[in-house]
């Protein structure tokens, strides 16, 4: 009797030939467990999704007063707001910026906008401006922290090279509130 030829172990360098990589048996991966893993993958997606749009915070404009400034093309603006977190975690406010749209010869142009004064700078315009001084409230700040459920009013000043009466008759003011770590919500 003859020995049957013994072929040796083959190596990734060295395939035999008798090995075919033309058949889609080894070129395409079980089409089932493929189909799984996508339709997990657009489970996951979608409830990040749901999850990340649903509103932190809400707020509304309590006030918004103004003083005009000597050259009578300028404007003060104290808009007192109201914050309520509806997260479960802490929210700390990191910018408030003012929107205004002015009416007239002005709307043709983009809308006009302003970040709010440190509050440090607060008593010295209610000083200059007693119109302002007249709604004193506490300030918005920088860093303000708000608890879950609870909410946080004050007052932000900003200004706008408008006069008063042009302001008064703006067709649109909105304030913009800018938490670290979220997404910024509008306030009209």
């Amino acid at each position: 009797m003859a020995d049957p030829q013994i072929t040796p172990p083959s190596d990734a360098g060295h395939v035999p030939m008798t090995e075919e990589f033309d058949r889609a048996k080894w070129t395409l991966p079980p089409i089932v467990p493929v189909l799984i893993a996508l339709a997990a993958v657009a489970v996951v997606v979608a409830i990040f999704l749901v999850g990340t749009n649903r509103p932190i915070a809400r707020g509304k404009i309590l006030g918004v007063y103004t003083a005009e400034q000597a050259d009578k093309t300028h404007v003060l603006v104290g808009v007192q707001l109201a914050v309520e977190n509806l997260d479960k975690k802490p929210i700390w406010i990191r910018d408030i910026r003012v929107r205004v749209k002015p009416a007239g010869d002005a709307a043709d142009k983009s809308p006009l906008e302003d970040e709010f004064a440190p509050s440090s700078d607060f008593e010295r315009y209610f000083q200059a401006f007693p119109d302002l001084g007249a709604h004193r409230m506490a300030a918005l700040s920088h860093d303000t922290k708000i608890m879950p459920g609870q909410s946080a009013e004050g007052m932000v000043i900003v200004a706008f090279p408008l006069s008063k009466d042009a302001f008064e008759h703006k067709q649109w003011l909105r304030v913009v509130v800018e938490p670290f770590d979220h997404q910024a919500f509008v306030i009209q």
